[in-house]
């Protein structure tokens, strides 16, 4: 038996304890940093319906048409299947809503002074799967994001 080579039942179950301990300790970091990158989304997309609704303001004066004809009025699509749902509306009142069906906590309101002048961009979704919901929302004329509630900071 001295020329046997292989390993003992023990080695290997102090190997496989190891490898869990190391997967422990990952896999909560690896879910924190995929729910960072989907909210990326919401940043992509809010910026790319802010500058579909300046370029539309120039020659309509009004945010407005957006909310009645649906996103694609102001040149605006979400290629792919969206994580969050979009709920929009100006100062006219319409709001229109476009990607998940989730009901978002937080309705966007009427801002602004006159008709169509503003407009308020809601995006939700529950991204990591716990109780609480991660949404976010624009308001014109600042194209920043603001957290309403980070889901990933929670």
């Amino acid at each position: 038996m001295a020329d046997s080579k292989g390993f003992t039942l023990i080695e290997l179950m102090i190997v496989v304890s190891i490898i869990g301990i190391l997967a422990s300790m990952a896999v909560p970091n690896f879910l924190a940093y995929r729910a960072r990158a989907r909210q990326t989304e919401v940043w992509i997309n809010f910026g790319g319906i802010y500058t579909s609704q300046i370029a539309h303001i120039g020659p309509n004066a009004s945010y407005g048409d957006a909310y009645t004809g649906g996103p694609g009025a102001i040149g605006f699509s979400i290629l792919g299947t969206p994580q969050y749902r979009y709920d929009m509306s100006g100062a006219g009142g319409s709001v229109v809503s476009i990607g998940s069906s989730r009901v978002c906590a937080t309705s966007p309101t009427s801002v602004g002074g006159g008709m169509g002048s503003t407009f308020q961009v809601i995006a939700c979704n529950n991204i990591d799967g716990d109780n609480t919901v991660d949404e976010w929302t624009m308001v014109s004329p600042n194209p920043t994001p603001i957290a309403i509630t980070n889901d990933v900071t929670q």
